[in-house]
C-alpha cells in the first residue's frame, strides 16, 4: 500500500540516461546539425531541424531517418504510442528512399515496432521486428557493425515477446560482432537481472565496468543493480564515481540521493536531489523524491511544497497526487489530504491500496464515514476468510477487527511483503490510538512501524513524523 513511485522512477532514470537507441550511428559524412541534436539527446531539436529539411526536400532520407528516430525515442521515454507510430512511418519512408544503401535505416523501424508492442500490448508488432531483423542479419553484404546493431534490436524485440533465451543469444552475438556496442552489453546484464540470476548479473556488470571504465552510464547502472540487491554502500560509491567522471550527469545524482535516502541519510539525499533539480528543473519525479526525503528529515513544509510542484508539473500523475496526499496528512492538513487522495483515485480508480489512506485522512478531518460509503463498502463486504491486505486494513478502520487481529492478517510466506504490512498495520493502529487519546499505545505502534526500516513506505514516513 505504500507509494512505489520511487522504485518506478529508478527504471525511468536508467532509460533516460541511456544514449539514443533508435539510431545507432550517423549513416555517413560529417555530422549534420540534425545528427548533432539527435546524438546529444535533444530529440525535440532534432525533429524541428528535420522538419525544415523535409519541407525543402520531402525525399531527404537522412532527415526522415533521424526525425523518425527522435520521434521514437521521445515516444518510448514518454509512453506515447502515437509518437512511436509516426516515427515508424518516417523510418519506412527513409527505407523506401534509400533502404538498399543504408541498412541502419532499419534500426529505428525495428526499435519502434518492438516498443510499440509494449506500449499497445500487441506482441505481433515485436514478432514482425524479429522476423525482419532475422532477414537482415542473413544478408552477406552487411557490415559487421550494422549486423551487430540489428542483432541488438532483434534481442530487444525477442525480450518483449518473452523469448529471453533467444534474446540472450542475440545480445551475445551483437557483443561478439561489436565488442564496443554498449547497449547490447547493458541489455545482456539487465536480462540476467530480470531472470533472477543475481550472481551472473553481478559478474556481467563488473565486466561492463572493466570494459567501459570511463562511461558514467555504466557505473550508474551497476550502482542501480547494487542498490536493488541491497548493497547501498557499493551503489553510492558507483554513483559517486559516475559523477566524478561527469559532474553534469544528474541521473547519477538522483540515484545517489535515492540510495542515501534508503540508507537513512535524509539530509544528504535532499542535497543530491537539490543538485539534480538545479541541473534539470523539470523533473516531477525528483521533486517527489525530495519531498519524501524532506519528510524523513522533518521538513514537512518543504515536503508539501515539493509535492505541490510535482503535481503542477504532472497534474495527471497518480503518484504525484497520492504523495501530496501523504505529505498533507502527516502535516495535519487532513481536509486537503483527503481531496488529494480522492483526485489520485479519480485518476486510477483501481488503486484500492489508497482507499485506507483516504479513509484515514477523512477520519483525521473528523468525518463520520458510514459503512455503506461507496469507497469502502465493497471491502467491508468481503468474507473474512477471503480478505486481502487492503480488506483487512479497512475492516480494522471500521472496527470489525482489533489491531492484534490485523497483525495476524500479515502474510507469512513473503518476508518483504510481511515487513511492509507490519509497518502499515502499526501505523494505522497508532493513528487509531491517537484518536482515542492513548498516546502511550500510539507511540509503541509507531516505533514498531519504524523498526521495519522501510523509508520508502508512506507508513514509515508517517510514523517518523508522529514519533517526532
Amino acid at each position: 500500500m505504500h507509494s512505489l513511485k520511487s522504485i518506478v522512477v529508478l527504471a525511468v532514470v536508467i532509460a533516460a540516461a541511456a544514449p539514443p537507441t533508435a539510431a545507432q550511428t550517423p549513416p555517413r559524412g560529417v555530422p549534420s546539425p540534425i545528427e548533432e541534436a539527435y546524438t546529444s539527446g535533444d530529440f525535440a531539436g532534432a525533429i524541428r531541424l528535420a522538419d525544415s529539411a523535409i519541407r525543402r526536400d520531402p525525399r531527404d532520407h537522412l532527415a526522415l531517418y533521424l526525425r523518425g528516430s527522435a520521434k521514437i525515442e521521445l515516444g518510448v521515454r514518454g509512453g506515447d504510442a502515437d509518437s512511436v507510430r509516426t516515427g515508424i512511418a518516417d523510418a519506412r519512408s527513409a527505407i523506401r528512399y534509400e533502404g538498399q544503401q543504408e541498412t541502419v535505416y532499419y534500426l529505428p523501424y525495428l526499435y519502434g515496432m518492438a516498443n510499440l508492442a509494449a506500449l499497445e500490448n500487441r506482441p505481433e508488432h515485436a514478432e514482425i521486428a524479429v522476423r525482419i531483423a532475422a532477414d537482415i542479419v542473413s544478408r552477406d553484404a552487411l557490415k559487421v557493425s550494422d549486423k551487430a546493431a540489428v542483432y541488438y534490436q532483434k534481442g530487444v524485440a525477442e525480450r518483449l515477446v518473452g523469448r529471453d533465451d533467444d534474446a540472450a543469444a542475440s545480445f551475445a552475438e551483437a557483443t561478439r560482432l561489436d565488442p564496443g556496442l554498449l547497449a547490447a552489453h547493458t541489455a545482456a546484464a539487465e536480462l540476467l537481472v530480470a531472470k533472477g540470476d543475481t550472481a551472473a548479473a553481478a559478474t556481467a556488470f563488473d565486466r561492463l565496468v572493466r570494459r567501459f571504465p570511463d562511461v558514467p552510464l555504466v557505473l550508474n547502472n551497476r550502482g542501480m543493480f547494487k542498490q536493488q540487491t541491497g548493497d547501498l554502500t557499493g551503489a553510492i560509491a558507483d554513483f559517486t564515481r559516475a559523477l566524478q567522471l561527469d559532474a553534469n550527469f544528474f541521473y547519477a545524482t538522483t540515484n545517489r540521493g535515492f540510495a542515501l535516502m534508503l540508507d537513512g541519510y535524509a539530509d544528504a539525499a535532499v542535497a543530491d536531489f537539490d543538485a539534480s533539480l538545479e541541473a534539470a528543473p523539470g523533473q516531477p519525479a525528483v521533486y517527489g523524491l525530495r519531498g519524501q526525503a524532506k519528510q524523513l528529515a522533518g521538513d514537512l513544509t518543504g515536503a508539501i511544497t515539493d509535492h505541490r510542484q510535482a503535481v503542477a508539473l504532472a497534474p495527471d500523475s497518480f503518484e504525484a497526487r497520492a504523495d501530496l496526499g501523504f505529505a498533507l496528512l502527516f502535516a495535519g492538513e487532513a481536509a486537503e489530504s483527503a481531496t488529494s487522495f480522492a483526485a489520485a483515485l479519480d485518476l486510477q480508480p483501481e488503486a484500492k491500496q489508497l482507499v485506507p489512506w483516504l479513509t484515514e485522512a477523512r477520519r483525521a478531518n473528523g468525518e463520520d464515514i458510514p459503512a455503506d460509503d461507496p469507497r469502502v463498502a465493497a471491502f467491508l463486504a468481503v468474507d473474512p476468510a477471503e480478505r486481502d491486505w487492503v480488506d483487512a486494513v479497512t475492516a480494522f478502520q471500521f472496527g470489525l477487527i482489533r489491531d492484534d487481529q490485523l497483525l495476524e492478517s500479515v502474510v507469512d510466506d513473503n518476508p518483504d511483503a510481511a515487513r511492509a504490512q507490519r509497518c502499515e498495520a502499526h501505523y494505522f493502529a497508532g493513528a487509531a490510538d491517537l484518536r482515542a487519546d492513548d498516546e502511550e499505545a500510539a507511540k509503541a505502534h509507531f516505533e514498531a512501524a519504524l523498526a521495519e526500516e522501510l523509508p520508502l513506505m508512506s507508513a514509515y514516513r508517517g510514523a517518523s513524523v508522529a514519533v517526532r
